[in-house]
């Protein structure tokens, strides 16, 4: 066998060989860089874009943090923002809008500022401080008329939805409501609905009062307020118990049911000092009394000693029948024994002097205020000179 033709093949083997190898690393490299091209062309430019930021004021002073700002290019959808810091910041690519559209700012619903696109630039820095001055509402939105009176317990008050005009927009509504001799309106409910459904809980005339809000915290009432009267052929029983301070029933006091200061309904309680009323549904003023009892000596001679009752009230919103008891104080008791000695000339002693706190139930000559005179009368009492206090 001829060694030199065996070395001459294994030469031109190795160098086909590395020739291969050589043609595949290219062909390797050309479709990389194929596919980088490729890549490369699908990635789309970075946008550029439109910034608006600043301060925002409401009323000269920074404004609360989540106030609404909303930045409007051309015939594009609001793009809003909710302050920060008092600060806003706005992004608005670029490529969306055309040079020269106009740019509304608005703070809320309120016009504040107006630009022009300008996209010269990579990046738009727009830094513009945004102002406003609210101070009103110029009109509040109306609540519909109620009938003039219902019999039913449940009842809509209904409201337009304000149409005015107001710079930042209408952010709620509050109803209040007056329920008859109340000598304010108190707050029922604050929404963003235009209606609310009340539950009338004793006869009578409630009146109702809408007030409209703006973003900026301005209010203005209803020019009217719209009332009904609720009315009810329902009956229910008040019924408890007169006592004293100890504990024990008051017999023969008087029990009254008024209604604006006029008697509806009265009784007497029993020797246990329980009584019983009936009545329509309504609120009503309940009030215990009991006449002078005399103690000691002869009615109406001299040297006769009466003890007084101080009388016991109390609301009662009689929407079923209910259960209410009464305490009545013996007036110059102070201690709580349910009579008068002269431990309860004491009191009134350290009520002068500062050592427990006043109580004008020992304001017996009814001058506002515990003086001397307070305790000279119920030593007086005590000892027999005075007859009452």
């Amino acid at each position: 066998m001829d060694r030199r033709g065996t070395k001459t093949s294994s030469i031109f083997l190795f160098f086909l060989n590395g020739k291969m190898k050589s043609v595949s690393v290219i062909a390797m490299i050309i479709f990389a860089l194929a596919v980088a091209v490729e890549v490369a062309a699908a990635i789309p430019p970075s946008p550029k874009y439109e910034v608006y930021r600043g301060d925002v004021f409401v009323n000269g002073t920074l404004a609360p943090d989540g106030t609404r700002v909303s930045v409007k290019v051309g015939a594009l959808d609001e793009v809003e923002d909710s302050t920060e810091n008092g600060t806003y910041w706005i992004a608005i690519k670029s490529s969306q809008a055309s040079q020269g559209d106009m740019v509304t700012l608005k703070i809320y619903d309120a016009v504040v500022e107006t630009a022009k696109i300008d996209k010269n630039d990579y990046i738009s820095q727009n830094y513009i401080n945004l102002y406003l001055e609210d101070y009103l509402v110029n009109e509040s939105a109306q609540p519909d008329a109620l009938p003039e009176t219902t019999t039913e317990s449940r009842i809509l008050v209904n409201w337009a939805f304000y149409s005015g005009y107001d710079s930042t927009g209408v952010k709620c509504y509050e109803l209040l409501r007056r329920y008859e001799d109340e000598k304010t309106f108190s707050s029922l409910v604050k929404t963003n609905n235009t209606r609310y459904f009340d539950i009338l809980n004793a006869t009578g005339e409630y009146c109702y009062r809408l007030v409209t809000y703006d973003f900026v915290g301005n209010s203005k009432n209803s020019t009217q307020d719209v009332c009904t009267t609720f009315v009810s052929n329902k009956t229910f029983t008040l019924n408890g118990f007169v006592k004293y301070e100890n504990g024990t029933g008051v017999s023969n006091a008087n029990v009254t049911l008024e209604k604006y200061f006029n008697p509806v309904n009265s009784t007497t309680t029993t020797e246990k000092g329980y009584y019983e009323l009936a009545a329509s549904w309504k609120r009503y003023n309940l009030t215990a009394a009991k006449g002078d009892v005399l103690v000691w000596g002869r009615e109406g001679k001299g040297g006769a000693k009466y003890i007084s009752f101080l009388n016991s009230s109390a609301v009662v919103n009689l929407d079923a029948n209910k259960t209410v008891n009464l305490t009545l104080v013996v007036k110059g008791d102070l201690d709580g024994d349910c009579a008068v000695g002269i431990a309860d000339v004491r009191v009134v002693a350290r009520m002068l002097v500062g050592s427990v706190s006043e109580d004008l139930k020992a304001d017996f000559n009814g001058n506002g205020c515990v003086d001397l005179g307070d305790a000279a009368k119920l030593l007086g009492f005590v000892k027999g000179g005075v007859s009452k206090l």
